[in-house]
């Protein structure tokens, strides 16, 4: 008996699936077209198309065990988007990851300016990616007070003498509580 297998614990495990980055997507409805700093790149179609990128590198299908309307939906990533950008110019290949900006070459002026938009863009993309206070604690591990514990990892066996289920790896310190870890993301 462990609390992983149990359809609760199970259907949340399916939704979080999902890699978090890829659900954080600028909100299409939110002035983007009007704002100065961004509106030339809706000017060029493949830039608007890609607009509504995740800040996660590749694109992704939303796990079905989230809630519609997401679910099954393909989001996507940024990369997507850089290599729409790439179109007007040359990537700069200088993030480890992605989010990488464009040099623009290209010779058209409204061209031009979707360029330096959509470098604004990834620019922002490259902020949220470089964030380091996303916080995702954990619990720490009685057994030694150091280690990650995960509730996941607790078993229960049914005790005939004692006439009740008895957990190991379960998080609990003697007194009866759990102690956060903090971890950033």
């Amino acid at each position: 008996d462990t609390i992983a297998g149990s359809p609760p614990i199970v259907s949340v495990i399916r939704m979080l699936a999902t890699p978090i980055d890829m659900l954080v997507v600028a909100d299409p409805d939110a002035g983007w077209e009007s704002d100065s700093n961004y509106q030339a790149l809706f000017s060029q179609a493949s830039l608007r198309t890609a607009f509504p990128a995740s800040i996660r590198c590749p694109d992704g299908v939303v796990s079905d065990a989230v809630p519609a309307p997401l679910a099954g939906q393909t989001i996507l990533g940024v990369d997507n988007f850089v290599s729409k950008l790439a179109a007007y110019g040359t990537e700069a290949t200088v993030r480890a990851d992605c989010a990488n900006g464009v040099l623009c070459t290209t010779t058209d002026l409204a061209e031009l300016e979707a360029c330096r938009a959509g470098n604004r863009y990834v620019a922002l993309k490259q902020q949220l990616r470089d964030l380091t206070s996303f916080s995702c604690d954990v619990f720490l591990d009685p057994s030694d007070n150091v280690s990650d514990c995960d509730p996941l990892n607790m078993v229960g066996t049914f005790s005939p003498a004692a006439n009740r289920t008895q957990y190991a790896s379960s998080c609990l310190y003697p007194d009866g509580t759990m102690r956060r870890k903090p971890k950033t993301c």
